[in-house]
């Protein structure tokens, strides 16, 4: 660790220590995978400080927001996963004290705010640490002798914010450091293979059928479709008059599996770095059984994402605080609820509702069948699903004069949260993101000149800044 991220660290551990000195705390989280886990983290370290807390889960820091934040009362704040980008706002606050927990590119003047961002000690927070993992780190600067309880969602985070960006799609810089800190306490282990969604615990043709990081077009959602894949390749997915399981597989098999996988999706348009994330790196939490979906990691953050952006908050701080039973019930449930409905907008997206393509720029309109919650993952998997766009997006309505849009680059020399910050500073809007993706809230009225925007590439320079989602 730098000195620099070590001095951030030991301000905000005073700041929080403080903080519990006083009495009650205000945590303010985002919804998504990431948000979720720095907020479990965050209000365990505060449990065992036997300081009491509410939680507050928020989808952006919009100014109206921070009003209804301020109006709560709360001397002491906390804010995880967004506020690096607006600090200015924040500091004007009317509480005593106000911590801001990010991995967002940081702007604007701080004030009286605390900041623990790695950024400000020259880390690539985009790339090498989610909010999460940053979190985790304060809270092993104060509870070290407890870190073991938390950790796994210090990864979870990271994953949820697609930030296996190294080889083989591994964690890398800080967060890789927690991973192999994780493998040390014997908590997590990682190694290569294919990333099929419930592969330990669901037989093969269902695996397949159920994977949306990477979408497999003309699979995912389609088990049919999935067993005639399986036959046409060679692999029987049927063994003793039941479906197979992927653990009865052959190494050949398995080798098989994933070169056919790839050459599928190259051959329905699919990127080749999209194609090539069926098969990389897998981090499983050892505290939980193969038949658990919480054991793989990845698809721990994928359900995490489901919960949230179905507001199912409580449900989700409570199966990362080690609630079964009731809470794992509800869990499977809205997981299949949230498949149901992304599969029937995808199914509308594929048929065209609302396409608009301009000069590299996808974008898909939607209406009132949309929740803007899940524009995000629809681009996210869109990008699994085009070749030739620079960049993806789904917009879709937040109240009668408004729009939530998420966009995410297929182009990699784009910066989507530069180019979002740039948009919204000339379209008076809220917006930015990481260089790999972004949101935008939005007048209506406004979306044509926010392609404009897009398609000139004028916004290209700008700096991105925490929106809160994407």
């Amino acid at each position: 660790m730098s000195q620099e991220l070590g001095e951030l660290l030991s301000r905000a551990a005073a700041t929080v220590e403080d903080m519990v000195d006083e009495g009650e705390v205000l945590v303010v989280s985002h919804y998504d995978a990431d948000g979720l886990s720095s907020a479990s983290v965050f209000i365990t370290l505060l449990e065992d400080m036997g300081a009491p807390f509410h939680l507050r889960v928020v989808e952006q820091l919009y100014p109206r927001v921070v009003q209804e934040i301020d109006r709560l009362g709360y001397d002491n704040i906390v804010f995880l996963d967004m506020g690096s980008g607006y600090k200015p706002l924040l500091a004007k606050l009317r509480a005593r004290r106000v911590l801001v927990v990010d991995h967002h590119l940081s702007l604007g003047d701080a004030g009286k705010v605390v900041e623990l961002n790695p950024y400000l000690a020259g880390v690539d927070a985009s790339r090498e640490v989610s909010a999460a993992g940053t979190t985790y780190l304060l809270f092993k600067e104060i509870l070290p002798e407890r870190r073991g309880d938390v950790i796994h969602l210090a990864l979870t985070g990271a994953l949820g914010d697609r930030q296996d960006s190294g080889p083989r799609f591994s964690l890398i810089g800080i967060n890789g450091e927690i991973a192999e800190e994780a493998r040390r306490l014997g908590l997590v282990e990682y190694k290569v293979g294919l990333r099929l969604f419930g592969v330990s615990q669901r037989p093969l043709v269902r695996a397949l059928a159920n994977t949306f990081d990477p979408f497999l077009p003309g699979l995912t959602g389609n088990e049919a479709a999935c067993f005639d894949f399986l036959r046409k390749i060679g692999i029987n997915p049927m063994e003793d008059g039941k479906l197979r399981m992927y653990t009865s597989l052959s190494p050949e098999e398995v080798k098989r599996l994933a070169t056919e996988l790839i050459k599928y999706l190259l051959s329905r348009g699919v990127p080749l770095r999209e194609a090539e994330r069926i098969f990389g790196y897998n981090y499983l939490y050892l505290r939980e059984p193969p038949g658990s979906p919480f054991h793989d990691l990845r698809e721990y953050a994928y359900v995490l994402n489901a919960l949230g952006r179905m507001d199912s908050y409580g449900t989700a701080i409570a199966v990362n605080k080690g609630y079964r039973g009731r809470y794992l019930v509800r869990t499977l449930e809205t997981l299949k609820a949230y498949k149901k409905i992304l599969s029937r907008l995808m199914k509308m997206i594929e048929e065209g509702m609302g396409r608009v393509e301009r000069d590299g720029i996808l974008l898909y309109i939607l209406g009132d069948e949309a929740p803007p919650k899940l524009t995000g993952p629809l681009s996210s998997i869109l990008v699994s699903t085009v070749n030739g766009a620079k960049v993806v997006g789904v917009a879709a309505p937040v109240d009668e004069s408004h729009v939530k849009i998420s966009l995410r680059r297929v182009n990699e020399s784009l910066d989507i949260g530069g180019m979002l910050q740039e948009a919204s500073q000339r379209l008076n809007a809220y917006g930015g993101g990481h260089p790999a993706a972004g949101g935008i809230l939005i007048e209506k009225r406004k979306v044509q000149s926010l392609i404009e925007i897009l398609v000139s590439g004028n916004g290209g320079g700008g700096q991105a800044s925490n929106t809160g989602g994407q």
